[in-house]
C-alpha cells in the first residue's frame, strides 16, 4: 500500500452505498489519489436484441444520461480528482473487478446493506464475490461506515507469516496517514494436544507469541506508538472482540496469512472477521497477475 494512486468506489446510487463514497472520499484526498466512481448497469442475459430496436436505443440513452448527471451530482464538490464510470455486464462484481484489473487500482472500496454488523448479507453479495477474487486490497464498508470519516484507531491482526507481512504494513501506512492509533493482535488459537504435552509447552506457545509481537512493535516507526495485543480463542472471534471492545474505526486482516492461503477462501478467518466485524474490514490482498474472470471462473469451481 505504499503508493495509493487510484480508488475505485462501486455505488448503485443509493442512500447505503454512500457511506462507501465517503470512506472512498477521505482515503483518496489523504493519498493525492483519482477517485473513480463506478456505476454497474446490470443486464440481464439475452437482453442485447431488445436494445437493436430503436425506441428501447432512445430509452436507454436517455437512462445512461440521467445516471450519468446523478453520478455528477453525487461526487460534485469534491475535493479529490474523480471520474465518473459508468459500465455495463450481466455482472456487477464482474463490473467492478475487470475495472479495477484493466485500470490498475491500489484500492476497491465497497459497500454493503446490512445494518449493525456487516453480518450475513455479506454472505453471498457482490461484496463478497469482489473481496474474494479481487487482485488488489478491497475495503469493505457497512452503512454504518462514514459515521467516523477519520480512522482513530486500526486494530491490524497478524499470525506471523509471509502472507499476513502486507496487511501489517498497510495498517502501519493506515495508521501513520490518519494519525491512528495501532493494534496489533495475534491469536493463539486452542490445540488439541496429547496428553503428554505439558503446561509448560502451551505457555511457551505463549511466551513465542509475545517475543514475535514486541519484535513487530519495535521495527515499526516509534511515533505510530503501536500495541501488541496478545489473545487467546478462536481467531475471528478473538479479532472482533477486541475492535469492539476498543471501538475500532478499521480491521486489517491479510487474505493470504491467517491460514496459509493463497487466496481469500469462504470459511476463513478473513472471512469470518468481515462477516461479524462492528466496523469497515481492510483486506488486504498483494497484487497478483491472475485476471479477475480466471479468479471467479476457479471461485465458481470451488463452490460447486
Amino acid at each position: 500500500m505504499s503508493s495509493i494512486s487510484s480508488v475505485l468506489v462501486a455505488t448503485d446510487l443509493t442512500v447505503s452505498s454512500q457511506p462507501a463514497l465517503a470512506r472512498a472520499q477521505e482515503i483518496a484526498r489523504r493519498a493525492g489519489a483519482r477517485l473513480h466512481v463506478l456505476f454497474v448497469r446490470e443486464l440481464h442475459k439475452g437482453s442485447r436484441p431488445w436494445l437493436d430496436e430503436p425506441d428501447l436505443q432512445w430509452a436507454d440513452r436517455e437512462v445512461e444520461a440521467r445516471t450519468r448527471r446523478d453520478l455528477e451530482a453525487l461526487t460534485e464538490g469534491s475535493s479529490v480528482e474523480v471520474s465518473n464510470v459508468i459500465e455495463r455486464d450481466t455482472g456487477a462484481a464482474q463490473a467492478i473487478l475487470r475495472y479495477a484489473q484493466s485500470h490498475d487500482m491500489d484500492l476497491i472500496v465497497v459497500g454493503t446493506h446490512a445494518r449493525g454488523t456487516l453480518g450475513r448479507m455479506f454472505l453471498g453479495s457482490v461484496a463478497e464475490k469482489v473481496v474474494r477474487c479481487a487482485t488488489t486490497s478491497v475495503l469493505v464498508v457497512g452503512p454504518d461506515g462514514a459515521a467516523v470519516p477519520a480512522c482513530r484507531c486500526i486494530v491490524a491482526a497478524t499470525d506471523f507469516s509471509a502472507g499476513s507481512d502486507g496487511a501489517l504494513r498497510a495498517a502501519a501506512e493506515l495508521a501513520t496517514r490518519h494519525e491512528a492509533q495501532l493494534l496489533i493482535a495475534h491469536v493463539v488459537e486452542p490445540l488439541q494436544v496429547a496428553p503428554y504435552f505439558t503446561d509448560e509447552f502451551l505457555a511457551a506457545r505463549r511466551r513465542s507469541a509475545l517475543r514475535d509481537l514486541g519484535h513487530i512493535v519495535r521495527v515499526l516507526p516509534p511515533e505510530l506508538h503501536a500495541e501488541p495485543h496478545l489473545l487467546q480463542g478462536r481467531a475471528h472471534e478473538q479479532i472482533v472482540d477486541l475492535a469492539r471492545h476498543v471501538q475500532a474505526d478499521l480491521i486489517v486482516v491479510g487474505a493470504c496469512g491467517l491460514q496459509g492461503m493463497d487466496r481469500w477462501l469462504l470459511g476463513s478467518v478473513a472471512e469470518r472477521v468481515v462477516r461479524a466485524a462492528p466496523c469497515p474490514v481492510w483486506v488486504h490482498h498483494d497484487k497478483r497477475s491472475e485476471t479477475p474472470e480466471t479468479l471467479a471462473h476457479n471461485d465458481e469451481e470451488a463452490v460447486s
